[in-house]
């Protein structure tokens, strides 16, 4: 330990150049993320943060009053950016600011200030560590808080920093980690395990009370999160969750989200443990996994920063591998950030310091360009979704959403761009019998429509009680179905598809251009990817054994695929409830033309198949493929959302000749050709 202390001693007061490169680290992060990023919001978090912090509403648990209150401030500075951007930008900063503190931690490893330059610079290329530092999220603050704290605690511990100010930033710095995210206890509690080293802290007296002052300030950004919570007027979080302590406790504590914690199977852990793996490995070149395995055999004293490294990987993968959560490679940032401190210390004990050198600048310049080529796609698909799915509503209807992925861009839309504000916005993480009575309401009065992509079992509740059709990106839930008689469909051609049952198909199809971002639905003309199609057909006398398939192809009977599933179909159920002989029931449906649609000419065929058949057939799949796993749900659920799939199977297909299996169509030999289309850009 004598000579770690020593080496440390003498980065108390680090120098001139140790300076220089700190500040150079924060401009070539800013250098890195600032180009990438983001221009409006996400579907998840970026959205509910950036709304957040210009109204100061209250997020999810544990709430993050700090970020959000520190994102108000930003966004009152006079830059002529939306609020989205500016908050981007200030998560950047933060990112920036963490990258540094990670550098300066480093440093007072003893770690030279060219590895500890180049190591912070690795840190900004993994991808993930990356795509969370251009968009709003508080993943940023906490990588800063982390290092903010390990410095701190290091000059103390380590470089004999006697003055009352450093044990001041040293309670302040751990509670506004806490306030931040409570997790940040168990990923700096490592740091204690070095505490038997420190004997010289014996000769510090009367610090206390520096701590203590520390620890009171540092929870003001909790007790402003207390005061946030009892607004009765909140959105973004249910008011009555926050009430009184009980709420606030629960908030702080994210107890909510406690039931998600240690639900998996020893299998299924061991599944989790190589998907992370993976991302890491990949996110880091795989050099951030293989480089500290040489700290394994080294026969010299370790630093003690290493221990520090170790805790927080331990910790923080190990919590997270164990938690049901979306999203959870954003939550492994403090892992990423510990292997690249194990990488570069394991580094540090090499030989050959002048090869090791370029061998890891150039690593570290690879990293980087890599990740920039694997980037989300700087476009907001969040703000593009939510202004398609609300251009096809008709004035004052109103929409069940979803809190997660679906209110939070689309409230953000409302508040800074006016997005339809006749629209009624309602909140469902459940449907019970009592709701029903309203819903029917405003079913009948202006409109009652929905994504219906979560809650799972929310379609199979409403099917109890009303009827529900595709609806361009969404679905409307309508009281019952129409029902005329066939005399009314004289006009109409018809085919004979089973004993004593025709279906009519109607002359004409409908179509809506949908604008990206700005500009009114236009109808006719040429269809372009992403715009919603609807038909309608009649059907006497139908049978709930079988189904009407209508799917688009191209002259060669490809089909459209994305993540190895089946998009730009409809699948409609038939029914014979209510059905008197000789009346028809109308199927009105919808689909949308797939994002990337080639240009050309297609068709809208249908078929009429078997339901038993279909279900018991291979063509039906449980999941996507090539989704991050840590990510599987989340991702799922904005796939059903930019396709228009909710309520559809997954069904694995590339042409036609695919779906074509015995026994499962009536018509397979003569599909139905509903409509020709031309698809162009």
């Amino acid at each position: 330990m004598d000579h770690i202390r020593e080496t440390s001693n003498q980065l108390g007061l680090l120098g001139r150049n140790s300076i220089l490169f700190c500040f150079l680290t924060f401009l070539v992060a800013l250098f890195i993320f600032i180009p990438t990023l983001k221009y409006g919001v996400g579907w998840y978090n970026t959205g509910e943060f950036t709304v957040a912090a210009l109204t100061l509403d209250v997020p999810h648990s544990p709430g993050y009053p700090l970020f959000t209150r520190l994102g108000n401030l930003f966004l009152k500075i006079p830059l002529n950016f939306e609020p989205a951007y500016k908050m981007n930008l200030f998560t950047a900063i933060i990112s920036s600011f963490g990258v540094s503190a990670f550098f300066l931690f480093l440093r007072m490893g003893g770690i030279s200030n060219f590895f500890a330059f180049f190591a912070s610079v690795w840190l900004c290329s993994f991808k993930t560590f990356w795509e969370k530092s251009i968009g709003a999220e508080g993943y940023s603050l906490e990588i800063l808080l982390i290092c903010s704290f390990l410095c701190i605690s290091w000059q103390i511990l380590f470089n004999n920093k006697k003055s009352g100010f450093f044990f001041f930033l040293t309670g302040l710095s751990y509670t506004l980690g806490i306030g931040h995210r409570p997790t940040f206890f168990l990923q700096t509690f490592g740091i204690i395990l070095l505490w038997p080293f420190y004997q010289h802290l014996k000769d510090y007296k009367n610090k206390s009370g520096w701590i203590i002052l520390g620890l009171v300030v540092g929870f003001l950004p909790s007790v402003d999160l207390y005061f946030r919570l009892q607004n009765p007027d909140r959105v973004l979080t249910d008011p009555m969750l926050g009430a009184g302590l009980a709420g606030f406790w629960n908030a702080f504590s994210a107890r909510e989200f406690s039931k998600g914690l240690g639900v998996f199977s020893l299998p299924e852990l061991f599944t989790r443990f190589k998907e992370w793996i993976l991302l890491l490995g990949t996110d880091g070149r795989f050099t951030c996994l293989l480089l500290p395995l040489f700290l394994l055999n080294q026969k010299k004293p370790l630093n003690p920063q290493i221990s520090a490294f170790f805790w927080l990987l331990f910790v923080n993968s190990t919590f997270y591998l164990n938690y049901n959560a979306f999203e959870v490679g954003k939550m492994l940032l403090p892992s990423m950030c510990a292997l690249t401190g194990l990488s570069v210390h394991a580094l540090h004990y090499m030989r050959n310091k002048s090869t090791i050198r370029i061998s890891f600048s150039i690593m570290v310049i690879l990293s980087i360009l890599i990740s920039s080529q694997y980037l989300e796609p700087r476009v907001s698909e969040s703000e593009i979704w939510a202004r398609r799915i609300f251009q096809l509503l008709p004035n004052k209807a109103t929409v069940l959403l979803d809190n997660d992925v679906e209110f939070r861009p689309i409230w953000y839309l409302r508040l800074c761009k006016a997005l339809r504000p006749d629209i009624n916005l309602r909140l469902v993480d459940n449907i019970s019998e009592s709701d029903i009575p309203t819903l029917a309401v405003e079913a009948k009065k202006n409109g009652l429509f929905g994504t219906l992509v979560y809650p799972y079992d929310l379609r199979e509740k409403l099917e109890k009680f009303f009827y529900l059709r595709p609806f361009g990106y969404l679905t409307k839930i309508e009281s019952s179905q129409e029902i005329a008689n066939e005399s009314n469909f004289s006009n109409w051609k018809f085919l004979k598809v089973l004993e004593n049952s025709r279906i009519y198909l109607p002359p004409s199809i409908a179509f809506f251009h949908m604008p990206g971002k700005e500009g009114p639905i236009t109808q006719g003309g040429h269809l372009k990817n992403g715009d919603a199609l609807f038909f309608e057909y009649a059907i006497s006398n139908p049978s709930s054994d079988y189904f009407i398939f209508s799917l688009i192809s191209d002259k060669n009977g490809k089909l459209f695929n994305s993540n190895g599933i089946l998009t730009g179909f409809d699948l409609c159920p038939l029914s014979n409830e209510k059905n008197s002989l000789g009346n028809c029931r109308i199927f009105k449906r919808s689909l949308v033309i797939p994002e990337d649609t080639p240009e050309g000419n297609y068709q809208l065929k249908v078929l009429l198949g078997r339901k038993e058949s279909l279900f018991k057939s291979k063509l039906i799949c449980e999941n996507l493929d090539n989704l991050p796993y840590l990510n599987a749900n989340g991702a799922t659920e904005v796939f059903l959302l930019k396709n228009a799939m909710a309520g559809k199977p997954f069904i694995k297909a590339k042409c036609i000749n695919d779906l074509l299996i015995k026994d499962l169509w009536i018509n397979q030999d003569n599909p139905i050709n509903l409509s020709d289309l031309k698809i162009t850009r």
